[in-house]
């Protein structure tokens, strides 16, 4: 007896299920490698481009970075030469003129005096040595107001100087500032003169006719310090200068005052002590260094 085959019957949504159940885990299977390519893409993408940056890119520095920097020139100073210089400066401090005798009634009264003001005109001049070394001098002339009154008149003048020893601190090539010690010597030149109709006794050693003038002198030594500051104005290594001084002038004594051949020793003697700020012009010229 022939066995009769076995049928299967399988609807149409099986045979649907069958077909898309392959693709679907095909699918499943294709999509997370897709994903993890992408990313490993993203990853490695960088670290690609920072390989081959040296390849295409220049130079990461300019040529004129890669120079030595220029040294900076040095300062170039004074070491040989010398300047002169033409000057005036006010002074104010105390100046003699014969005040305690002069002063007397019978003289030219209680009024007279000259004030603690001059005006000091001059010059002066020095060396610079081996860029340090200052060798100078300088001179002067002192001048007063007149003083008048009923009874007469006075006029006070003088002149002085000292050798300067000095240390020149500047560095500058344009500049010169010295401190400075001066030691020298100052004399006072004093005119007396009688406006009056009668005869004039003065210092109880002499009297004066109308009309009739007596000079007196005095003279000391005198110490100097100060400090000047001269700029200057060259084109190469000469030109003109300018500059501004302060200082001290101080007498070492007080000198008695003359007349002729009489001394008055009984009368207080004459000093000049006092400050001063002068302005110097002239010209020069250095050895640079």
């Amino acid at each position: 007896m022939k066995a009769a085959p076995i049928l299967i019957h399988r609807s149409q949504s099986q045979y649907m299920a069958a077909i898309i159940l392959p693709f679907s885990v095909a699918l499943a299977l294709a999509t997370p490698t897709s994903s993890f390519a992408a990313v490993a893409e993203e990853r490695t993408a960088p670290a690609s481009r920072e390989r081959a940056a040296p390849s295409y890119a220049g130079p990461t520095t300019s040529p004129e970075a890669t120079l030595p920097p220029a040294s900076p020139e040095e300062p170039r100073r004074p070491w040989f030469g010398g300047l002169g210089y033409a000057s005036i400066a006010p002074f104010f401090g105390d100046i003699s003129a014969l005040e305690s005798g002069l002063r007397a009634p019978a003289a030219l009264g209680e009024s007279y005096g000259l004030g603690e003001g001059a005006l000091l005109l001059g010059g002066g001049g020095g060396a610079v040595l081996f860029g340090h070394l200052w060798l100078g001098g300088n001179g002067f002339g002192l001048l007063t107001s007149p003083f008048h009154n009923a009874r007469g008149e006075a006029v006070l003048s003088g002149g002085g100087g000292a050798f300067e020893l000095g240390y020149v601190l500047s560095t500058s090539s344009r500049m010169l500032v010295i401190p400075f010690f001066g030691l020298g010597g100052f004399g006072y030149h004093l005119d007396v003169t009688n406006n009056t109709t009668q005869v004039m006794p003065l210092l109880n050693a002499f009297a004066l006719s109308p009309g009739e003038s007596k000079t007196f002198t005095a003279g000391f030594a005198i110490l100097e310090a100060g400090l000047r500051l001269q700029r200057l104005l060259f084109s190469r290594n000469g030109g003109m200068t300018a500059g501004l001084e302060v200082g001290i002038l101080r007498s070492l004594s007080n000198g008695p005052w003359l007349s002729g051949r009489s001394e008055f020793t009984h009368e207080e003697g004459a000093a000049l002590d006092g400050v001063y700020a002068r302005v110097n012009i002239g010209g020069g010229g250095f050895i640079f260094r």
